[in-house]
């Protein structure tokens, strides 16, 4: 009888502890959203791993060569077994190649979305998540340019709500961008992403390029159904920043100018697959714009002697539209921060609005946010391997930050 009460009260006492401390659920990665466009941040959570155990977090991604990029943290769980990922975009902008693979990371080609692969290990306990980055929105057409001397992408987002428009520029790789724009559109911006040289009807090489180019790009896209009227913004990266600023000088239907990483002078031009030349990269009315060579620069990057630069820094206390200039204080290649501020005191002495976005540890590849930035310091292109400065931190804190700000800045 003492035997079976015991067992009674035993077995009492068994179920109350299972309803005061329930057993852990199975384990789990919360990631969301999980289909979203690839500027989106993410938020990562883990539940049901063992109480207070560190949990290993992988990331994996495929590049557009097969090749796996991977990342790797370790997160504490709590008392009930859970763990919010503090930094989840580190997940992404920290993933580094394959041993032995020293290039940048090239998503699937456009418009194919990246998956990324979550996985989570801990005390025998395991869970998987898989997340979907869109390069564009599904509500984004887009369509090739070509004629009347204009060639690019047209991203053109559906509806009948007006929409800011903004031409787009590259730099000195020729071409016209894809990621950038493809981003903007699908936050409701109608973009033309523009080539100004590269064979066909255009110059070859970033020689002799007229600016009349960006003309008739911000003439085309200001003529579009759904383009509110009112001006059309000018974006441009590294050498397509310096374009974008001569643009806004020169024609009247540019709103505002955004230049990322720019050198707001004009130096020598660029021979495709060759190198500097002594010739002026821009004309306008057919007439050269003065430049500096390429040894003049590189006195000026050994010396920082702005005198050597003055002839042909560009004129900003001329302009009379918003800019807003993204640099990097590592920029390597274009002294991105350094040269900016040299131009900036001429705009804010002309009057124009500036907003200036510069950061540490960033260098020449500040970029739209939210892929991997290992690898970006130097890389081989059609001039040569070049040194562009830089760590993976400093470019995601770059690309994290400054691009909600030229969003904004762009929808003003």
């Amino acid at each position: 009888m003492n035997a079976a009460r015991a067992l009674i009260a035993w077995i009492s006492c068994v179920l109350a502890l299972a309803l005061v401390r329930p057993a852990l659920a199975g384990p789990a990665i919360l990631a969301s959203p999980a289909d979203a466009l690839a500027d989106a941040p993410l938020k990562v959570a883990l539940s049901g791993f063992q109480p207070r155990r560190p949990v290993l977090v992988t990331a994996v991604q495929v590049d557009r060569k097969g090749r796996p990029w991977r990342s790797t943290l370790v997160v504490a769980t709590d008392v009930a077994g859970r763990a919010p990922v503090s930094k989840p975009m580190a997940l992404i902008s920290a993933m580094t190649p394959p041993p032995g693979v020293a290039d940048s990371f090239e998503p699937p080609a456009f418009p194919e979305p990246m998956e990324v692969t979550i996985t989570a290990v801990g005390d025998g306990r395991s869970a998987r998540a898989v997340v979907i980055r869109r390069p564009i929105a599904v509500n984004v057409r887009v369509r090739t340019v070509h004629g009347q001397g204009i060639e690019g992408l047209w991203f053109e987002p559906t509806g009948r709500a007006a929409r800011r428009g903004v031409v787009m520029l590259g730099g000195s790789e020729g071409g016209h961008l894809v990621r950038a724009p493809a981003l903007v559109a699908s936050h409701g911006f109608e973009v033309l992403s523009l080539d100004y040289f590269g064979g066909g009807v255009l110059p070859a090489s970033l020689v002799g390029v007229p600016i009349e180019t960006v003309s008739r790009g911000v003439d085309w896209l200001s003529r579009r159904g759904g383009v509110a009227p009112g001006g059309i913004f000018v974006e441009g990266e590294s050498r397509g920043g310096e374009l974008a600023i001569l643009a806004a000088l020169h024609l009247p239907l540019v709103r505002g100018v955004v230049a990322v990483v720019p050198t707001p002078i004009v130096f020598a031009g660029l021979r495709f697959g060759q190198g500097p030349v002594d010739a002026s990269p821009w004309t306008f009315g057919g007439k050269p714009l003065p430049y500096i060579t390429f040894d003049t620069w590189r006195r000026y990057q050994a010396t920082h002697d702005a005198s050597l630069i003055a002839p042909a820094t560009l004129p900003l206390e001329r302009l009379r539209v918003p800019l807003m200039i993204v640099a990097g204080q590592d920029d390597k290649l274009a002294l991105s921060d350094a040269t900016s501020r040299l131009a900036i005191e001429k705009a804010r002495g002309g009057g124009a609005g500036v907003t200036f976005l510069s950061y540490p540890a960033a260098g020449h590849n500040i970029d739209a946010p939210f892929s991997p930035t290992t690898n970006l310091s130097s890389a081989a292109t059609p001039y040569g391997v070049l040194e562009f400065g830089g760590t993976a931190e400093g470019y995601a804190r770059a690309d994290a930050q400054s691009w909600p700000q030229i969003l904004g800045f762009l929808g003003r």
